[in-house]
């Protein structure tokens, strides 16, 4: 849920989105890692976070 916040305020601020795009990044993929070895739930969370911190 982290990552998709931090995306979603790496495209409305201008000046810090950048830092938030790349913690956005790193944050998403960690949590796909996890999900995929623990089997839970949200996946599709963490990948619009990914897709939201690189636009």
């Amino acid at each position: 849920m982290a990552s998709l916040t931090l995306g979603i305020l790496s495209i409305f601020i201008t000046f810090v989105g950048l830092i938030f795009g790349i913690i956005g990044i790193v944050l998403s993929s960690k949590s796909m890692l996890e999900i995929d070895h623990s089997g839970e739930k949200g996946k599709d969370l963490a990948i619009l976070g990914k897709i939201c911190s690189i636009v």
